[in-house]
Parts: structure tokens; C-alpha cells; sequence
């Protein structure tokens, strides 16, 4: 996938700079084409912009894990699930989830550290997991099927809370203290890039006027 986009990112590069020098040629002034086509492009390419609630870069992709009748994309920043019909990305913040994506991933890549018997079971480790992650798209095929696996997993998730709030409350150690702070760290560095990056759109369109 990133290396089919990269060779058309490419493609359409050398066409684009082509087509920039055949319009200098035509004008009599190549220095005021090129900034006006510079101009034209920049609104063009604002005019193209638009809000996006899920947007993943193709160059921000590490490597693809192709396991058949599923896929896991390892991204810089998350792991995307990918079936037929159905993407889920999955960001280190929700913590269990991706911790059990990444554990698929590196002992797909090296299994050296684990013993006989639990290279014998990850199969049945990696289809557990998808059985419960795919299973929002086959529930809902059937009444009877969806009205029991909702009551089984309400049910299992009220007995696992409620034994939760009867368990005291523990101390954070200084390493997961550490981990919650440069959570909200991490937070609050997005939210200064997205107001800068935001409050630099618009300048750049006043000055344009």
C-alpha cells in the first residue's frame, strides 16, 4: 500500500512540474507566473482541505501484518484493524486493546522467547481476539444472536465492575503516575499544535486578501 501511494505521489509530481514549466513558457514574465501560480495553488490546496474525523497518513504506515481474513497496520501513532468492510484504529490510549494488538504484532515477529506450548496456543490467542473484535459485525445477522451476546457480555461486565468497586483502592506506583502525567502531557502538546496549526490557516488567508 505505502509503496503504490509513494509511486503515485511521484507520478503525479514530475506531471505537476511539468505542467508549471510548460505555463512559464507561455508568459512573457516568468518570475510573476510563478508567483501567481504559486498563489493559485495554495488556494486551490486550501479550498481542498476539509474536515476529516479520522485522518492516518500513508507514510505514517510501518509495516502491514497480513493474517489472512484480517490485517493489522502498525501506523507511528496506532494500530488500525482492517477486515472486509470494517477499520478500526486503535490508539495507544486505549491502553488494553492495543497492548493486546502490539503483543500480536512483535510475537508474530519473533516467538524465540515463548515456549513450546504457548507457540502452540498463539493461534487460538490471535482468533480469541478477533472473534471478540469482528464481533460487531456478524451479531447484529441475527436477533436471537445479538439479544444473547448482549445479555452474556452485560452480565460478565456488571460481575467484573462490581467485584472491581469491592477491591480497595491501590496506591499508583511512581511508574504508573509517570505514565498518567505524560498521558496528559502528550494531550495537552496536541492541543498546542492544533490551535497553532489552526490560528496559522487563518493568517495565511488574511494576508492572501
Amino acid at each position: 500500500m505505502k509503496q503504490k501511494e509513494t509511486t503515485n505521489r511521484e507520478n503525479l509530481q514530475k506531471t505537476f512540474k511539468s505542467k508549471i514549466q510548460k505555463l512559464k513558457v507561455l508568459c512573457n514574465d516568468a518570475h510573476h507566473a510563478e508567483k501567481l501560480i504559486n498563489d493559485i495553488i495554495s488556494i486551490k490546496g486550501q479550498l481542498d482541505i476539509k474536515p476529516t474525523l479520522v485522518y492516518l497518513q500513508i507514510d505514517d504506515i510501518v509495516k502491514e501484518y497480513d493474517f489472512g481474513h484480517f490485517k493489522l497496520i502498525l501506523m507511528k501513532n496506532c494500530i488500525v484493524v482492517k477486515v472486509a468492510g470494517f477499520e478500526m484504529v486503535v490508539h495507544p490510549m486505549q491502553k488494553t486493546l492495543y497492548k493486546q494488538l502490539q503483543y500480536i504484532i512483535n510475537t508474530h515477529e519473533d516467538d524465540s522467547g515463548l515456549s513450546d506450548e504457548e507457540k502452540d496456543a498463539f493461534p487460538t490467542f490471535i482468533n480469541a481476539t478477533m472473534c471478540l473484535i469482528m464481533t460487531p459485525l456478524i451479531c447484529f445477522c441475527n436477533d436471537g444472536l445479538w439479544q444473547d451476546l448482549a445479555y452474556y457480555f452485560s452480565k460478565k461486565q456488571n460481575d467484573f465492575f462490581a467485584k472491581k468497586l469491592e477491591t480497595p483502592l491501590q496506591d499508583e506506583t511512581p511508574e504508573e503516575d509517570t505514565e498518567f502525567n505524560n498521558v496528559v502531557s502528550a494531550i495537552e502538546d496536541f492541543k498546542k499544535e492544533a490551535i497553532k496549526e489552526e490560528n496559522g490557516k487563518q493568517e495565511g488567508t488574511e494576508n492572501m486578501e
